[in-house]
């Protein structure tokens, strides 16, 4: 290869092919992982014939244009529903299948908006305190409404999000009034762990005071989320995931600046600070909306950006595109292991978390011992 400006143009449009290929693959292998699982069984270990699922598919959307434009199809649901076998399995794994891709995608996301920001490989939102937010949330909408609250989705996405808007406020705040009136990002995460702590008391205190059946709603809320078959809840996801992931698509351009210190931003004369809150604020909306709806798996938040950042490199750009696509394909993996293991009686208690943290953590050890890549 030629030395100079022209070797350095062939690397990086050999670099440039090299990660559209990457992309390509991971697209095709996730609509096939989409595929699979859609044809899988809710019920009992199977699979739905292609034929099935497709012909139930296209019901479910001509009832839904029916229902919105009020026509005569609908009219006859009773009798459509039941002439279509696999029908009930098959609309409940379509919303299980969407909410698993949307979650995974949003989650690596917001990870790699929080490792940009800090500058650190190994930032999660539980270094700021969202976890615990989210967990406190939970435990109030419980006590305010027992077991009511495992069907109230919109009331505790409203309290999730305030709690923890309010912690991320008083995060930035004290970063803000000990760093000197620049983004510190040491003095936040100080405040975050300090934070996180408290919310950890405090919600294992409120727990010795909650009765057996307000235990066991606030563990399965946990543990599973809200999911999507609530009435009312497709609009509670998908509207704020929009809100939070627009902003997010406008500044890809710009959120490389975030990865620069202080000391460097004020010497090229940028002001990274509202980028840090737009970006840390959007995140924390994402991170809020996966957790609730889809139970604890947070551990994707770590383990997609890092992977993502060493196959793609550190531009936040491809960053975005690729952790959207990896998310998604790793967490439809993990929902179908789930599943796999929820006909097994000795597994048959493993939840969408307890996978995720079971494939993260040796895979995660795999790829730091193979090298990786931080943002120079």
């Amino acid at each position: 290869m030629p030395a100079g400006p022209d070797g350095y143009r062939q690397r990086i449009a050999r670099d440039r092919k090299q990660r559209r290929r990457r992309l390509s693959i991971a697209i095709c292998a996730v609509t096939a992982l989409f595929c699979f699982t859609l044809c899988l069984r809710t019920t009992q270990w199977g699979f739905i014939p292609p034929k099935e699922e497709i012909l139930n598919l296209s019901m479910m959307i001509r009832l839904w244009i029916s229902d919105t434009l009020h026509t005569s199809y609908g009219l006859n649901r009773a009798e459509l529903i039941a002439g279509r076998p696999y029908y009930q399995e098959t609309t409940g794994r379509f919303a299980s299948t969407v909410l698993t891709v949307t979650a995974g995608s949003v989650l690596s996301l917001a990870g790699a908006v929080y490792q940009s920001i800090f500058r650190n490989p190994l930032a999660v939102p539980s270094m700021l305190g969202v976890s615990g937010a989210v967990n406190l949330g939970l435990l109030i909408l419980v006590l305010l409404y027992s077991d009511r609250a495992a069907s109230m989705a919109a009331r505790g996405e409203i309290i999730t999000l305030v709690i923890s808007c309010l912690v991320l406020a008083a995060v930035i705040v004290y970063g803000r009034f000990l760093g000197g009136n620049v983004f510190s990002v040491v003095e936040m995460l100080i405040a975050g762990s300090i934070l996180s702590r408290i919310l950890s008391q405090v919600f294992n205190l409120a727990q010795r005071y909650m009765t057996n059946d307000d235990l066991l709603t606030l563990q399965n809320l946990q543990l599973y989320g809200y999911g999507l078959n609530q009435k009312g809840s497709v609009t509670a996801f998908f509207i704020p995931i929009l809100v939070a992931l627009i902003p997010l698509i406008l500044i890809r351009f710009s959120m490389n600046a975030v990865s620069f210190s202080a000391d460097e931003a004020r010497c090229l004369g940028l002001n990274t600070f509202r980028l840090s809150l737009l970006g840390l604020v959007c995140g924390t909306l994402l991170v809020v909306l996966a957790v609730l709806f889809c139970g604890d798996v947070g551990m994707l938040a770590l383990m997609i950006p890092f992977i993502c950042r060493a196959l793609f490199g550190a531009d936040f750009r491809d960053q975005l595109v690729s952790c959207l696509i990896f998310g998604a394909g790793f967490l439809l993996v993990c929902r179908i292991v789930a599943v796999a293991c929820s006909f097994t009686h000795a597994t048959q208690f493993f939840t969408l978390g307890t996978i995720v943290s079971l494939l993260t953590a040796p895979f995660f050890m795999f790829v730091i011992a193979r090298g990786r890549r931080g943002w120079n």
